[in-house]
């Protein structure tokens, strides 16, 4: 299994807009296999993935 964190930056004063435009992508990302499910972040600009070592290792 993979976690993806994608930490996004939001410009002050356009959280409306990033909220609408996520809105409609929230829609499709969803119905992405294997989806589990998303969170609003403080704004970092992060992007990480990380993978179960053990879990690679067999």
């Amino acid at each position: 299994m993979i976690l993806e964190v994608a930490i996004l930056n939001v410009k002050p004063g356009k959280e409306a807009d990033f909220e609408q435009a996520f809105g409609k992508t929230q829609a499709i990302v969803s119905t992405m296999k294997d989806y589990l499910l998303h969170h609003f972040y403080d704004s970092f600009p992060t992007v990480e993935r990380y993978t179960s070592v053990y879990e690679n290792a067999h």
